[in-house]
């Protein structure tokens, strides 16, 4: 049975290329028959901030 929150990894893998993709899946909403699973990024919709250094600049 899954359970709210649980996490876990899908391949996928595609036939006409070698390409194989991993993808972090998430299981938000459990039903009776059916589950939803959101595979989008756990920071998607976050607010980023970065601190940047510039080293060098080409001149």
């Amino acid at each position: 049975m899954l359970t709210l929150g649980w996490k876990f990894i899908a391949r996928l893998s595609r036939i006409s290329r070698s390409t194989t993709c991993f993808l972090t899946l998430s299981v938000v909403k459990v039903g009776l028959k059916f589950a939803d699973i959101d595979n989008n990024h756990p920071m998607a919709g976050k607010t980023l901030t970065f601190d940047v250094d510039i080293i060098e600049l080409p001149v």
